[in-house]
């Protein structure tokens, strides 16, 4: 079975939801290791053996039509539909490349799609129609030999693949705004989980304003692991992975907390479109 080590604090702090822990837990109250918590959100195959990876045919999980449900709907940790709620969550992250003159414009080269515990979805490159002016290989990974390699696809089945993999889920990522973007896709604001915007993932600036944190550094300091290193390219795999899994550490208060702001959303909405709340 499962374990999940990030939701001990809550077990053990809420209350009316005390449960007794096993021995081996009364002797040692310490928190799951960063290294432990991590591992659960990587795939067991090697992360810097991408050639094998990508050369693997490409997995889709496809929502089956029962699971009609929405993403948000409150379930308890200790609900039955719990299994379903976690595939109702995704991680995303995507890799670019520079067309136009400067390479400054950025477009989709590859796009990654991890589970809530951070087993691969999708992992694909996609073929650029335009003239790429820069790879940003010594950030992005990309060589020219990834995008025209048989393995490569379309942008437009990259985007239908991503679209029925995210419909009516809770999208994770670092900085989902660029991605978003590039795959020309909108997804609900209520569904969207972005670790850059997330308020005690932030840091005050010198003159009292609140600023995104790099995801290098928020993987430092809340799961002690290293990714991004200096001198080596991002991988869009560990990323997703390492969103996902800041997300898992907070998924409590995160959740409750934008459901009650789509709550208070509709709420205002309906009073809106009231007759009894317009004034003649």
């Amino acid at each position: 079975m499962f374990e999940y080590p990030l939701y001990k604090e809550h077990f053990m702090k809420s209350p009316g939801k005390e449960r007794k822990m096993s021995d081996a837990s009364d002797t040692d109250t310490s928190e799951a290791t960063a290294p432990d918590v991590l591992s659960k959100a990587l795939p067991p195959t090697p992360i810097r053996k991408r050639e094998a990876r990508m050369s693997a045919p490409t997995t889709l999980y496809i929502p089956s039509p029962d699971q009609t449900f929405e993403a948000y709907s409150p379930v308890g940790m200790h609900s039955p539909r719990l299994g379903m709620r976690l595939n109702r969550i995704v991680g995303l992250d995507c890799e670019m490349v520079g067309v136009g003159p400067g390479g400054f414009r950025s477009v989709l080269a590859r796009v990654t799609l991890v589970d809530y515990h951070g087993a691969l979805l999708l992992d694909t490159f996609v073929r650029v129609q335009e003239d790429i002016t820069d790879y940003r290989t010594h950030v992005s990974g990309i060589s020219p030999s990834d995008l025209q390699s048989a393995s490569a696809i379309s942008f437009q089945t990259c985007r239908q693949y991503v679209q029925s993999i995210i419909k009516h889920k809770i999208l994770v990522g670092h900085g989902l705004q660029n991605d978003l973007e590039v795959l020309s896709i909108q997804h609900p604001w209520y569904n969207i989980r972005d670790t850059s915007m997330y308020q005690p993932y932030m840091r005050v600036d010198a003159c009292g304003r609140w600023r995104a944190r790099r995801l290098k550094e928020l993987a430092s300091i809340h799961l002690g692991v290293s990714i991004q290193e200096y001198g080596r390219p991002h991988d869009s795999l560990d990323d997703a992975a390492a969103a996902i899994a800041l997300y898992r550490k907070v998924q409590m208060e995160w959740d409750y907390a934008m459901e009650c702001k789509r709550q208070t959303y509709l709420c205002s909405s309906q009073c809106r479109m009231s007759p009894s709340a317009q004034t003649i």
